[in-house]
C-alpha cells in the first residue's frame, strides 16, 4: 500500500460479484494491493453485526443504528464504518450487511484526528462497487460531525460531561496497565453519541496509544467481542448495562451520565478540564507534544504535561512551583525531547524572572546538553543573582557557606567576561567580610580577577579583618584568595612585629600561631625580615621529625652565612622567640656542632639546665654533655659530674682491656656503683667487650663484686652479642660465647646473680643447640685457654636434651594418632 488508505468492501454478493467468485458473505471490492491480513483483521473485529433478536422480529431497516469500529495490531491500522441492510442477496433471510474498511499502515495517515472522529464522514461508501476495486483513501481524511470543536461543544455541554470525561480518559490509561485494565463499555441508544465520547478521550491520547485501541460501536453480542471498548445497544446490554464496580468491566452509560468508579490518572484530571475550557486544537498538540516527550506513551509525567502545555498552547508559568519544574524538565529530559521545545520553554521561564535556584537548574541543563551561546547567557544571569544573594546575606560567613555548598557549575560552556567586572564592582561596594564568597564567586564561574580588582584600601582593609578572623571556614584554603590579597596579610603581619605597639606584636604573633604560620613559611626565608623570624620559630616548634631538621639546618645556614656576630645565639633567637627550648637544645647543639658553630652562652646556659633539671641524665642529657665536650666547653654542675663519671668508666674499660688495672677490683667496682644507671647503659656494649678482652679472673672479679640492677645492662649486651641459631657466628660472637660459658660457670655471690647467670647460660643453650660441629669448635677455640672437658661435654648435654625433647614430640603425635 502506498501513503493513504486502501479501501475493503464486505458483503453479501451473488456469483460473480465478489472477490472469491462464489455466492455469499465476502469482501466484495478491495483497492489493489491490500494486504490479506488486512481483510482477516477487518473480518475479525470490524464487520456490522445485526442482531438477532431484532432480526427475528423483522424490525425496519431503518431502526437499525450504524456501526463504527477500529482494530490494529500494532502495525496495521483499520477503521470500518458499516450499516444494515436487510435481506441477503442470495435469498430471503434477514441479516445482509454492508461494511466498508479504510486499513493504512501509516499512523500519520490519521492526521490529527482520531478513529471514532470518522463516524458519520461523507466519503463511507454505503453500496458495493461496479466491479472488484474499490477506490482507496487519501491520506488525512475528513471527519464527519464530529470535528475536534464540536466534540469539545457536546461533551461540555453534557451533564456532568467534566467528571465523566475525566473517568473515560482514565479507563483508557488503564488499559495500558495489566493490573488495572478493564474492558470499556459505552451503552447508549445514540451511536453518535457513543462516537463523540470516544472521540473526546482519544484526542487526550497521543495518536500513537489513541489508535492502538480497539472499538466497536455497536457489539450485538458481548460475550464474543475482544475490543478495548465496545458500544451497546441499552436492549442488548442486559447485565453489562450495570455500572457496578463488581462487574469488573467500566461501565459509561451515556444515557444516564452514569458510570462506573474509576480510579482516576493524574493525567485525565490534567487533561479533560483543560479540553473542555481551553482552546481545544492547542490541548490536542500539547497531549501530542507530551506523547513525543516521553515516545507514545498514553499518560505523560506531570512535567511532560506542564511543559507541553506550555509550548503547544503558549500558557505562561504560574507559581514558583512550576517554574522550578520547567527548568528541572529542561535538566532533566533527554536531550531528543529538550531540543522540540527548548527555546519555548526556556523563554517562559525567564519570563517569570526566576530566583538563582531557578537559573542554577538552568545552567546545568545548559552544561550538560552544549546549549552554546544560550549557555553563555544563563551563566551571566546567574551570576548576578548569586551576587545579589552573596550581598543579602546575613553574613559573611553565611554567604561563604552558601556558595560552597553549592553544586559546582558544568566544565562546558563559560560565564562571559563582563562577570569579572561585576564582582569587581561587588568587592568595592560591599563590607569585607563579603570578599571570600565573592571570590568563592569568582573562582566558581571560572573568572579570574583581574590585577587591579581591589583598591590598596581596600585591599588593606580586607588583610586586617582576615588576619583577625577565628573561624576555621575563613582560613586560607578555605576560599581562593587572590595573591594581592595574602600578600597584603603578610605586610599587615610584618607591620605588626616590627611596630612599636607591644600589643600589636602580640596580637601578630597570636595570628602567626593560629592561622597563618602554616600559611606563610616558606623554605627561602629571610630571616632579616621578622615576619620571617616569626615565622621561622613558627615553623620549628610545630614541626616533626625531617621537617624539623630542615628548619633547623636553614635557620644555622642563614646564621652562619650572613657573617654577623654570635650566629647561635641569633639562631636561638629566631627559633625559640615564643616557645621554650625544653628538649630541642641537643638537636639545636647538634646542629651547631656539625657547622662548628660555637655555641653561645646562651645556649650553653640552656643546656646545662636542661641537665641540671633531670632527676636522673638519660640519652638526651648524655648527649648533651657529650655535644658540650666535643665542642670544649667547660662543664659544671651535674653537667660536670658526668663528665667525670664517664671518665671513670672509660677508664675502666681502658685498663680491663689492656690487662692492668690501675685500680683494684673492689674499687672498680665501687666506681661502677655509683654510676647512673643511664651511664650503664651507654657504656653496656663497651663494657661488654673490656669484660670479654680481659682475663677471666678480671672479670669474674669485677663482676662478683657489683649488683645485679649494675651489670644488668651489660648482661643485655651480652645477650645480644650471643650468635643466632642457625646463622655462621663471627669471631666476636664466639668470643662472646666462650666468655659466657666461663663467666656462668663460675660461683655467683648472691641468689640474684645465680639467675641471671641461668638466664644467659639459657640463651648461650639456646645459640648451642642450632650451631654445627664447626662452629662449635671455634666457640671452643676462641679464648684464651681452652674451655676444655666441661665445655665438650655441656655441648652434648644440650644436644641430646634437644634430641630427648624432638622423641617425646614424636612420641606424643604417636600417641595422638593412635587415640
Amino acid at each position: 500500500m502506498t501513503a493513504g488508505f486502501g479501501s475493503l468492501y464486505y458483503t453479501d454478493c451473488v456469483p460473480g460479484q465478489g472477490l472469491q467468485g462464489g455466492a455469499g458473505f465476502q469482501f466484495q471490492a478491495a483497492t489493489p494491493g491490500v494486504a490479506s491480513e488486512a481483510m482477516t483483521a477487518v473480518q475479525r473485529g470490524a464487520l456490522y453485526e445485526p442482531p438477532t433478536a431484532w432480526m427475528r422480529e423483522q424490525r425496519p431497516v431503518g431502526d437499525y443504528p450504524r456501526s463504527l469500529a477500529h482494530v490494529s495490531n500494532g502495525e496495521l491500522y483499520a477503521t470500518a464504518a458499516g450499516r444494515y441492510l436487510g435481506r441477503e442477496a442470495n435469498g430471503s433471510r434477514e441479516g445482509n450487511q454492508f461494511t466498508h474498511a479504510v486499513v493504512t499502515r501509516h499512523e500519520q495517515d490519521y492526521g490529527a484526528h482520531r478513529p471514532a472522529q470518522l463516524w458519520g464522514a461523507s466519503w463511507w461508501v454505503a453500496e458495493p462497487a461496479p466491479g472488484t476495486d474499490a477506490p482507496g483513501l487519501p491520506a488525512l481524511p475528513a471527519p464527519g460531525p464530529l470535528d475536534t470543536e464540536t466534540v469539545q461543544q457536546r461533551l461540555r455541554a453534557a451533564d456532568g460531561g467534566g467528571g465523566t470525561l475525566v473517568a473515560l480518559l482514565s479507563a483508557l490509561h488503564h488499559l495500558a496497565d495489566p493490573e488495572r485494565r478493564r474492558s470499556v463499555v459505552l451503552v447508549t441508544e445514540d451511536p453518535e453519541r457513543a462516537a463523540c465520547w470516544l472521540a473526546g478521550a482519544t484526542l487526550l491520547l497521543p495518536r500513537r496509544a489513541a489508535l492502538a485501541i480497539g472499538f466497536k460501536i455497536f457489539v450485538a453480542d458481548p460475550q464474543r467481542g475482544q475490543h478495548d471498548v465496545i458500544g451497546l445497544h441499552p436492549e442488548w446490554a442486559g447485565r453489562w448495562r450495570s455500572v457496578d464496580r463488581g462487574s469488573g468491566l467500566a461501565v459509561f452509560d451515556l444515557d444516564t451520565m452514569r458510570h462506573t468508579e474509576i480510579e482516576e490518572t493524574e493525567a485525565a484530571r490534567f487533561w479533560a478540564p483543560r479540553f473542555l475550557d481551553d482552546d481545544a486544537f492547542d490541548i490536542v498538540d500539547a497531549v501530542e507534544l507530551a506523547g513525543q516527550f516521553t515516545d507514545g506513551a498514553p499518560a505523560a509525567g506531570p512535567s511532560d504535561r506542564l511543559v507541553a502545555l506550555v509550548a503547544a498552547a503558549g500558557r505562561p508559568l504560574q507559581g514558583p512551583a512550576e517554574v522550578e519544574a520547567a527548568a528541572t524538565w529542561l535538566r532533566t529530559s533527554a536531550a531528543s525531547a529538550t531540543e522540540l521545545v527548548r527555546d519555548t520553554v526556556l523563554e517562559a521561564v525567564l519570563e517569570t524572572c526566576p530566583d538563582a535556584g531557578v537559573l542554577r537548574t538552568l545552567v546545568a541543563a545548559s552544561s550538560s546538553k552544549d546549549w552554546g551561546a544560550t549557555a553563555e547567557r544563563l551563566r551571566a544571569g546567574l551570576l548576578t543573582r548569586e551576587v545579589a544573594e552573596v550581598a543579602a546575606a546575613s553574613t559573611g560567613l553565611a554567604a561563604l557557606a552558601a556558595i560552597r555548598g553549592l553544586e559546582p557549575l558544568g566544565a562546558s560552556g563559560r560565564t562571559p567576561r563582563p562577570g569579572v567586572t561585576e564582582i569587581e564592582h561587588a568587592v568595592r561596594r560591599l563590607d569585607v567580610d563579603r570578599i571570600p564568597a565573592l571570590c568563592a564567586l569568582a573562582d566558581r564561574h571560572r573568572l579570574e580577577l583581574s590585577a587591579g580588582w581591589a583598591d590598596g584600601a581596600t585591599l588593606d582593609r580586607a588583610a586586617r579583618w582576615w588576619v583577625t578572623r577565628p573561624e576555621p571556614e575563613f582560613a586560607h584554603g578555605g576560599w581562593p584568595a587572590p595573591a594581592e590579597l595574602l600578600d597584603q596579610v603578610r605586610d599587615v603581619l610584618r607591620s605588626g612585629l616590627a611596630g612599636p605597639d607591644p600589643a600589636g606584636r602580640e596580637r601578630a604573633h597570636a595570628a602567626i600561631h593560629r592561622a597563618w604560620g602554616r600559611v606563610l613559611w616558606h623554605p627561602g626565608a629571610d630571616l632579616a625580615d621578622p615576619l620571617d623570624r616569626a615565622l621561622a620559630g613558627y615553623a620549628f616548634g610545630r614541626a616533626t621529625g625531617a621537617q624539623r631538621w630542615a628548619v633547623l639546618d636553614q635557620v644555622l645556614d642563614a646564621v652562619a652565612a650572613d657573617g654577623g656576630p654570635d650566629p647561635a645565639a641569633r639562631a636561638w633567637s629566631v627559633l625559640f622567640a615564643r616557645t621554650p627550648a625544653s628538649g630541642d637544645v641537643r638537636v639545636v647543639l647538634d646542629g651547631l656542632y656539625r657547622r662548628r658553630l660555637a655555641p653561645s652562652a646562651v645556649v650553653v646556659g640552656a643546656a646545662h639546665e636542661v641537665v641540671e633539671r633531670a632527676a636522673e641524665p638519660g640519652p638526651d642529657e648524655l648527649q648533651i654533655v657529650d655535644l658540650l665536650i666535643e665542642m670544649e666547653v667547660p662543664l659544671h654542675g651535674l653537667a660536670g659530674r658526668i663528665e667525670d663519671q664517664r671518665r671513670d668508666v672509660w677508664r675502666i674499660e681502658r685498663d680491663l682491656t689492656a690487662r692492668k688495672l690501675r685500680l683494684r677490683l673492689p674499687a672498680m667496682a665501687g666506681v661502677l656503683e655509683t654510676t647512673p644507671l643511664a651511664i650503664l647503659r651507654a657504656h653496656a656494649g663497651s663494657l661488654a667487650e673490656a669484660l670479654e678482652a680481659a682475663t677471666t679472673t678480671h672479670a669474674f672479679g669485677l663482676v662478683g663484686g657489683c649488683r645485679r640492677e649494675t651489670l644488668g645492662p651489660v648482661y643485655k649486651a651480652l645477650e645480644s652479642r650471643l650468635p643466632r641459631p642457625g646463622s655462621t657466628p663471627t669471631d666476636a660472637q664466639c668470643r662472646t660465647a666462650a666468655f659466657v660459658f666461663l663467666l656462668t660457670g663460675g660461683d655467683a655471690r648472691s641468689t640474684q646473680q645465680a639467675a641471671d647467670f641461668r638466664i644467659l647460660r639459657g640463651h648461650l643453650a639456646d645459640a648451642v643447640r642450632g650451631l654445627p660441629a664447626g662452629e662449635l669448635a671455634r666457640i671452643e677455640r676462641a679464648h684464651e685457654t681452652r674451655l676444655g672437658k666441661p665445655w665438650s661435654e655441656w655441648v652434648r648435654e644440650q644436644q641430646s636434651g634437644k634430641l630427648r625433647r624432638l622423641a617425646r614430640r614424636l612420641a606424643g603425635k604417636s600417641s595422638s594418632r593412635e587415640g
